[in-house]
């Protein structure tokens, strides 16, 4: 940027006079307090995650969080996660201690003046304990050993401790709202060891087919993915800059995309970054750097970016425009405050003359969220005003604008979803998407996009499941009801972790999710991209049988398939591919509309006798799957006509009895002349063999008792048994009732 922004100086203990207590906001100070600190910090490697964690606490209370979490990686700047008590609101008791179970992943254990607290989540809920209260460290560590061997432990349910919001929306669990999900890309693999390693992506979805990923690992690199053609392939990536461990935003708006990121703690000299593409990808201006807050973030709309900076040390957020795509800004002026402190990124949408700018936090908490409002493109700006439920303490708010709504989530023990209308005047009541649902779970870093009446949330979910996953509801009428949660993330047993950095965009019918997994058997760390449909014609049918009798001539025997769209749009279908024994004489392209059939006719004609199994392909504009399978199945008997043709002698009765259980007999009579190698077979109904018969006489009976070749039991249903002597055969039906 140019010499008009303003170089804020980091002077934090200023928030501690008003009665915040506010944790290390750099990775500098907090390597400086892991080594002479007044309050309680443990630093440790989360091997499940593949990352380093801090957990910090406060010896005195002032009303305020006292227990805090963060990852730490290369980013300069640290986002806290306030941690909770058992009543879904802020963890507020002194911190004596704090320790790491030994035995049990993800618990942690923190002594206060009321006692022992223990979380066996990593920290989304705590229980008391019953143990009385240590009196030294020592004493607190043999405590937890007897608690880990207690029934309070073992029964530990953090379902119990979410939030009391139950007024959740209804669920609509139909095909209007299922996405369907193409496979899983991955973009990216960092191969590193256990421990301390990361890797996180955005997405942004632009026109004509454009989606842009960026995304950094471990080597500090900052690699750009462009596809034009909707997602389906990305080009080989691109390094736009490097020493840079932290993205932060990418838009794509009109003809400009913008990347903001952060250099890492290992340059000397940390700026803020902000890369601009003019051309939707192709090419990049140089890098424009500016010295950092606290906490920031962008927004922009064509060539006119939105910068915005929080400064505790100088009593607020501040705001600067640009009006040439960031080549140069105006100075800084006061959003709002006096901001006391800051613990996460703000989030800013602007729709119309309206921007929207969300923190956690105020001028006298560091919970809660909060919005500034501004109804003339940033030069005039409202008071604080209160987005957060009542009795509920939220935090890490994102977005998004679209159409004249504005959406908000925020995680406070779950996705609580708020949405203005009237762009930022009033907000709805709160809808909880994620909390006191059965196995729904929300980490911080919830996100959501919209695209006209469709609304998207996406969270991480990692306490109730094998391994952790990428979940998501959505809703079809500007975020009034919802779909019930549904799987982003393939179901991997290899998927040991996602992390919260997650990002989505849609764009007409197209959703995208960028996500990070970790390999369990490798300890790979993977950037997956993987795309939905939300708007699309589904097809459906089933497999077709032809079991009547047929007869091996040049006469067509007709039949049909039906088709029904289950989708929300148009299904084409434009192209069928049929063995040559089908043939159809309907008219094509078929469009079938949402909710309907068609039925089309179907003839089939063969000179073989006996069983045949055949497959259609039906080509359609289903996305992800458009080329469609239709199993056909049947027999070929001989009609009565041509039964009298055959050779004298040659005969086969009905099985008796039939219906049959458990076994029935069948009488045959075979040629003086031919019954060399003559066999009885038994098929199913898809024409797989079951059993067969070598027949040693020219006339007898064979029972069949129901199993198969090796005695195994078979099951109820139809089934065909042939005569067969050389060139002559004979097939009939018979029915199995168990």
């Amino acid at each position: 940027m140019k010499n008009s922004i303003t170089i804020f100086v980091l002077l934090l203990s200023l928030s501690n006079l008003f009665g915040i207590n506010v944790p290390p906001q750099t990775y500098k100070e907090l390597e400086k307090e892991l080594r002479n600190s007044e309050n309680v910090l443990i630093k440790f490697n989360d091997l499940k995650e593949n990352q380093t964690r801090v957990i910090y606490g406060f010896k005195e209370t002032l009303g305020e969080p006292t227990l805090f979490q963060a990852t730490i990686g290369h980013n300069p700047l640290i986002e806290w996660e306030t941690l909770s008590k058992n009543d879904a609101h802020f963890f507020d008791l002194p911190v004596e201690e704090i320790l790491l179970s030994e035995r049990f992943e993800n618990t942690i254990y923190v002594l206060s003046k009321e006692g022992i607290f223990f979380s066996r989540d990593g920290g989304n809920f705590f229980q008391k304990s019953e143990m009385p209260k240590p009196k030294s460290v020592l004493e607190f560590q043999e405590s937890v050993k007897e608690i880990e061997n207690s029934l309070e432990f073992l029964n530990f349910d953090s379902n119990k401790y979410t939030n009391q919001i139950y007024d959740l929306p209804p669920d609509a669990p139909t095909v209007w709202d299922t996405i369907l999900w193409d496979t899983t890309q991955v973009l990216l693999t960092n191969n590193v060891l256990p421990g301390g390693a990361y890797m996180h992506g955005r997405v942004a979805v632009g026109d004509s087919g454009l989606v842009h990923v960026i995304t950094v690992k471990e080597d500090d690199l900052l690699r750009y993915f462009r596809s034009t053609d909707y997602g389906v392939t990305f080009e080989l990536e691109v390094v736009l800059e490097d020493t840079i461990p932290g993205v932060y935003r990418i838009i794509s708006t009109g003809d400009f995309v913008y990347v903001y990121a952060i250099e890492s703690i290992f340059h000397p000299n940390p700026k803020l970054q902000l890369l601009v593409s003019p051309d939707k990808g192709a090419n990049w201006n140089p890098v424009i750097e500016y010295s950092f807050a606290t906490h920031s973030n962008i927004s922009a709309i064509e060539d006119t970016v939105y910068d915005y900076q929080e400064s505790p040390s100088q009593g607020g957020g501040f705001q600067a425009i640009s009006y040439n795509s960031g080549q140069s800004f105006s100075p800084y002026s006061l959003i709002g405050g006096p901001f006391l402190a800051s613990i996460q990124r703000p989030t800013i949408s602007i729709g119309g003359n309206s921007i929207l700018y969300f923190r956690t936090g105020s001028d006298s908490t560091v919970t809660s969220i909060y919005a500034y409002r501004s109804f003339n493109k940033g030069n005039n700006w409202l008071p604080q005003h209160l987005v957060t439920p009542i009795d509920i303490d939220t935090q890490f708010p994102h977005s998004w604008y679209d159409e004249g709504a504005f959406h908000l989530v925020q995680n406070g023990g779950g996705v609580v979803y708020n949405r203005s209308d009237d762009f930022g005047n009033t907000f709805t009541s709160h809808i909880t998407l994620c909390s006191g649902i059965p196995d729904c779970h929300a980490d911080v870093g919830q996100r959501v996009s919209s695209k006209g009446n469709n609304v998207f949330t996406l969270w991480q979910d990692e306490i109730n499941y094998p391994e952790d996953r990428l979940m998501l509801r959505f809703s079809r009428d500007n975020g009034y009801n919802w779909s019930q949660p549904s799987l982003v993330s393939e179901i991997d047993p290899l998927f040991i972790g996602i992390d919260r950095e997650i990002s989505i965009s849609v764009k007409d019918s197209l959703i995208y999710s960028v996500f990070t997994s970790i390999d369990g058997a490798s300890g790979d760390i993977k950037l997956n991209l993987r795309r939905g449909f939300y708007h699309y014609g589904l097809f459906s049918s089933s497999h077709k049988s032809i079991n009547y009798g047929l007869t091996p001539s040049n006469i067509a025997i007709d039949t049909s398939i039906t088709i029904t769209n289950q989708g929300n749009r148009n299904l084409e279908m434009n192209q069928f591919d049929f063995p040559p024994e089908f043939s159809s004489q309907s008219q094509l392209p078929i469009t079938i509309q949402p909710d309907s059939s068609f039925t089309f006719d179907l003839s089939f004609n063969s000179s073989n006798l006996g069983f045949f199994n055949k497959t259609l392909f039906i080509h359609t504009s289903e996305p992800v799957v458009p080329i469609k399978e239709i199993n056909v199945t049947g027999l070929i008997v001989v009609s009565v006509e041509e039964e009298n043709n055959l050779i004298d002698g040659f005969q086969l009765s009905q099985n008796y009895p039939n219906p049959f259980n458990p076994t029935t007999l069948i009488n045959y009579e075979l040629p003086i002349t031919n019954y060399e190698n003559a066999k009885l077979t038994i098929f199913n109904i898809l024409g797989e063999k079951v059993k067969e018969f070598d027949l040693l006489e020219t006339k007898g009976s064979v029972v069949w008792n129901g199993t198969n070749s090796i005695g195994k039991q078979v099951s109820s249903g139809i089934y065909f048994y042939r005569l067969k002597s050389g060139e002559s055969q004979l097939t009939k039906k018979m029915l199995l009732l168990r």
